[in-house]
């Protein structure tokens, strides 16, 4: 869940409850320009974060709940934009780099982008609404890096099953890497705390992310992709040997 959305649903709760930068800054003994400082930039740790949401007596989970609200409405890509990022790897590839806060001349110096495509690129991404473009080479993204493509879609059909593959190809037995996998059995109460705990690793990880971002000043960092997924699942070479309840009653 990107850190922004919980920020916002931080201030939405602050509103309702009445409570000023000037108060929060106060119950938190900081300064009030600190304050509104964490909340312009969202440059906010998990602490601090955790801080704020007892000032408030909201919960992590209930905020969670506020921000997923909020994602009803995000901006998710629409078929044009998915399939002008499908059939141009190298646009699909400039647009990731300007979501994650690239700007095009470390694209040009970093990037096989020479300086006509970087133009050409600039203008089919603001055209396509996916960018606002301003003078000077100065860039919004008008998504996140982690925006969600469409089930079945132009992006899935295109990269899901690459990506897949190459993520699965590792034995994860290297240098910052680990699989671990468990099959248990959890009563739905302890689903719900384990849910919880991932959300908060989530955003702690985002936060790190950020905060590492703004004192980024070389390529001395390492391109981290995470997965955390659960269901209720079975493996079939396990279950295929499971009786069924009627014939263990009729045995």
């Amino acid at each position: 869940m990107q850190k922004e959305i919980l920020i916002q649903s931080l201030k939405l709760a602050l509103k309702e409850r009445g409570i000023t930068y000037k108060i929060l800054a106060e119950k938190l003994k900081m300064g009030h320009s600190s304050v509104r400082r964490i909340f312009s930039t969202h440059n906010m740790g998990l602490d601090k974060l955790e801080e704020i949401c007892h000032v408030l007596n909201l919960s992590f989970h209930d905020l969670a709940k506020m921000s997923l609200e909020q994602l009803v409405d995000h901006p998710v890509l629409n078929t044009t934009q998915e399939l002008a990022l499908a059939g141009d790897p190298k646009l699909f590839c400039f647009f990731y780099l300007i979501t994650i806060g690239r700007t095009p001349a470390y694209i040009t110096d970093h990037y096989d982008f020479d300086g006509e495509e970087k133009n050409s690129y600039l203008l089919k991404l603001n055209k396509l609404r996916l960018i606002d473009l301003f003078p000077n080479e100065k860039v919004r993204p008008l998504f996140s890096s982690d925006v969600k493509w469409s089930p079945g879609g132009p992006l899935e059909k295109r990269y899901k099953k690459e990506g897949h593959q190459e993520f699965w190809s590792s034995n994860f037995d290297g240098k910052f890497e680990a699989l671990n996998s468990l099959f248990v059995k959890l009563s739905p109460a302890s689903i719900e705390i384990l849910s919880k705990k991932i959300q908060k690793l989530v955003l702690e990880i985002e936060s790190l992310s950020a905060n590492d971002k703004a004192l980024e000043k070389n390529d001395q960092f390492e391109d981290m992709f995470f997965i955390f997924s659960y269901r209720p699942w079975a493996f079939s070479a396990i279950t295929s040997y499971r009786r069924s309840v009627q014939s263990t009653f009729m045995n």
